[in-house]
């Protein structure tokens, strides 16, 4: 339809007006044929919008490493990171859509999520319902590096890799920092600090008031 032929259709030797409407054919077919390969181009880039923002962020990175002139193993450990880190650009956005819902539907979307990991936490075992569902709100997601230290203050729970802390070694499902929501004197919480071992995806449970 786009196409004028492979050669089979061609103007007659000598006539320039044949000549002519054939070369403006061409070039209106090619122009055509273009915008189709466009529209599909276009539609398979859109098949996975966090794909193709992850491989910009790539692309990013990489001019920014290469314009710093930053050490090879580095640049090895920065693209290990964002690789590790790749959800969490997915989990930024879903928290974006669930703001524009409703705080019922945030409250009970967020507990469908979450519920999971509120029942590692020891102290929050028979809860009532009402107190836990708006507590799930307040789960972020969060990463560590190997080797990176936990920040105090927070209550962790451990979803993927190894932490040591206290002298133990927390897998999948564990949780530090109870202390700092249960103990209101500084002076009563643990003095650990929590560090990866491996690279560590686990949820923050981040409070502004102190669980009675």
């Amino acid at each position: 339809v786009i196409s004028i032929g492979y050669g089979d259709i061609s103007a007659t030797p000598g006539n320039l007006i044949e000549i002519l409407v054939s070369t403006m054919l061409m070039l209106l077919s090619g122009f055509q044929w273009a915008n189709v390969v466009a529209g599909v181009v276009n539609v398979i880039s859109n098949l996975n919008p966090s794909e193709t923002q992850f491989c910009q962020t790539m692309d990013d990175l990489n001019k920014f490493m290469r314009d710093n002139n930053l050490k090879v193993e580095l640049q090895r450990r920065l693209r290990e990171y964002f690789h590790q880190t790749m959800h969490l650009r997915d989990a930024e956005s879903n928290e974006v859509l669930m703001n524009t819902m409703s705080p019922a539907l945030q409250a009970e979307v967020s507990w469908c999520v979450n519920h999971r990991w509120l029942k590692s936490i020891w102290f929050l075992k028979g809860a009532p319902f009402g107190f836990l569902v708006p507590l799930s709100r307040h789960i972020r997601p969060h990463v560590f590096a190997p080797s990176e230290a936990a920040p105090p203050g927070h209550l962790f729970i451990v979803k993927t890799g190894l932490v040591l802390y206290g002298g133990r070694v927390l897998g999948p499902s564990k949780v530090w920092g109870e202390d700092t929501c249960i103990l209101a004197s500084e002076k009563l919480r643990s003095t650990y600090t929590a560090r990866a071992m491996t690279f560590v995806e686990c949820c923050v449970l981040k409070l502004t008031v102190k669980v009675k």
